[in-house]
């Protein structure tokens, strides 16, 4: 429960540079009444500016500033939540946002939203949707409950009961389905290519198996093509192999018969010299009437003797 103890604000809307100040806890209830125009709902946008940093109705930000002064804006709520006193500070111009818990200003390390986020979580345990809906009742911006977007009354269910961790769970569920939807999107695109690379591998292989036999069969047919011409290369070898045998036997005195030749060889080579030299003479005797050496005349008759004694031999 909150227990609001005053409002203050300065510079806000229509009101000066001079602190206007409601007591809050003077009585059990505090009813604020006036005329149109008095700055009834100036109170509420101050309350509401203060706690959330944007004022009750539909008010631009830079419209909460004070026309005339134009700086200065400052907005003051002091509440009790439990046995904890807080005291809010807002301003523009300069800029401020302090949050006090029992006169002990709140660690400011983070950013002013994460701040914001902290005092609607920890300490208000209320956003600006449920807080519009249950603890201001403005005529003229309060929507009905069962009016309100589905999410919305979800929100103000959430902060009355405060069981907002439902929504975290369920944000985070979500998520989750989402991701999960993505990696099942992932897995049946991948199982689509293992499943069509398989079907390929299987075709490979089944062309492979088709070559290979082909190919087996056309080695099957080399083979025996080559046995046959092997078994009549080993006939016509065993046919030529008794021949060999058969020339071997009508040589077999080979050697004697050479040496025989190499000395009718020795023999015509001498009696071809000797034929040489008989020509030679014959052919002197035939050519030469006088002795070349001595000079003396050769007779006929013994020139003839001597060619036919040489042409017998």
């Amino acid at each position: 429960m909150i227990y609001f103890k005053y409002l203050r604000w300065k510079n806000f809307l229509s009101t000066g540079n001079v602190f206007t100040e409601l007591k809050l806890d003077k009585a059990k209830s505090t009813l604020v009444v006036g005329e149109n125009g008095a700055g009834k709902s100036t109170m509420l946008d101050a309350l509401s500016f203060a706690l959330y940093g944007k004022p009750f109705r539909k008010i631009n930000k830079p419209q909460l500033m004070n026309t005339i002064n134009q700086k200065g804006l400052e907005v003051q709520v002091e509440f009790r939540v439990g046995k904890k006193e807080y005291i809010i500070v807002r301003g523009v111009k300069p800029n401020k946002f302090e949050i006090y818990e029992n006169g002990n200003i709140v660690n400011q390390d983070a950013a002013a939203r994460d701040y914001q986020e902290v005092l609607e979580k920890n300490i208000l345990k209320l956003n600006h949707k449920s807080f519009s809906q249950i603890v201001v009742l403005g005529s003229s911006t309060f929507v009905p409950f069962m009016q309100l977007p589905s999410m919305h009354r979800r929100e103000v269910i959430e902060d009355l009961l405060d069981i907002q961790i439902f929504s975290t769970m369920n944000t985070l569920l979500k998520d989750k389905v989402n991701n999960n939807k993505s990696e099942i999107l992932d897995n049946d695109y991948n199982i689509n290519l293992a499943e069509e690379k398989i079907k390929m591998q299987h075709q490979y292989i089944n062309e492979l198996k088709q070559n290979t036999e082909k190919r087996v069969n056309e080695a099957k047919v080399k083979i025996a093509k080559a046995e046959k011409e092997k078994q009549d290369y080993n006939t016509l070898i065993d046919a030529l192999q008794e021949q060999v045998n058969t020339l071997q036997e009508s040589v077999s005195d080979f050697e004697s018969l050479t040496k025989k030749k190499s000395k009718v060889e020795q023999l015509e080579y001498k009696l071809q010299e000797k034929i040489k030299k008989l020509e030679h003479d014959i052919e002197f005797y035939q050519d030469h009437d006088n002795c070349p050496v001595c000079k003396q005349d050769i007779e006929e008759d013994f020139k003839d003797q001597t060619i036919e004694e040489k042409e017998a031999s």
